[in-house]
């Protein structure tokens, strides 16, 4: 009897196991229907939904220069909560990370002094419910400890400092993996492979900073 009672219990627990473990691994549908429904399918890989805008392109790396108000060397300290701005209609407008960056050095501009702290406006944010990561083309938020050479002007919509070109002012100092890059690669969609051509062209003129500007980042990398 005491045997039939234990057999009982570990079959009920062994149900439980299996039903929590198939939970897990389910696709989140109700989210890829609303990717779907959105008309934006072919911009998510993995968890990384990457929404478009509407900038200027830089052929070099002195066009980037040119809208700069202000080159400095900084690292980042801290980040604030997310933020997410939808429409009614429950796609999102905004997508932005509010992070507070100390300046170590400044190569160029008034703008800004070294050892003074700014906060930089940056085009990522989470989704806890939804478990996704917004990206305005492709932006990846800086690593907090991390220090960058920053090629900066002023918002005109709002009071904080941004990356000029989203992306092509933000230049690590040593080698980072990129996320949606990763992402990027093992997908096999025209999408994807146009992204990665953009990539392609920003880290050519990330190269171009780091060769220009290399006395001023050698004591930092």
């Amino acid at each position: 009897m005491k045997l039939l009672l234990v057999g009982a219990v570990l079959l009920v627990i062994g149900v439980v196991i299996f039903l929590e473990i198939k939970k897990s691994t389910v696709p989140d549908k109700s989210r890829s229907k609303t990717i779907s429904d959105n008309g934006m399918g072919d911009h998510l890989f993995d968890e990384h939904l990457i929404l478009d805008a509407s900038i200027d392109e830089y052929r070099s790396l002195s066009d980037v220069e040119e809208e700069s108000e202000a080159i400095v060397i900084a690292g980042k300290v801290s980040e604030h909560a997310p933020t997410l701005i939808k429409n009614e209609q429950g796609s999102i407008q905004k997508a932005y990370t509010l992070s507070d960056f100390k300046i170590k050095k400044v190569v160029a501009g008034h703008l800004l002094n070294a050892g003074e702290t700014f906060t930089l406006l940056e085009n990522e944010a989470y989704d806890a419910v939804k478990r996704l990561k917004y990206h305005i083309l492709g932006y990846e938020k800086m690593i907090t400890g991390r220090d960058y050479l920053l090629l900066l002007h002023r918002s005109e919509n709002n009071p904080y400092l941004s990356v000029v070109g989203i992306n092509y002012g933000k230049i690590p100092l040593v080698k980072e993996t990129s996320e949606v890059s990763l992402s990027l690669h093992s997908a096999n969609t025209d999408y994807a492979a146009e992204f990665l051509d953009k990539y392609n062209h920003i880290d050519t003129i990330r190269k171009q900073a780091r060769c220009k500007f290399a006395d001023y980042i050698s004591e930092y990398k």
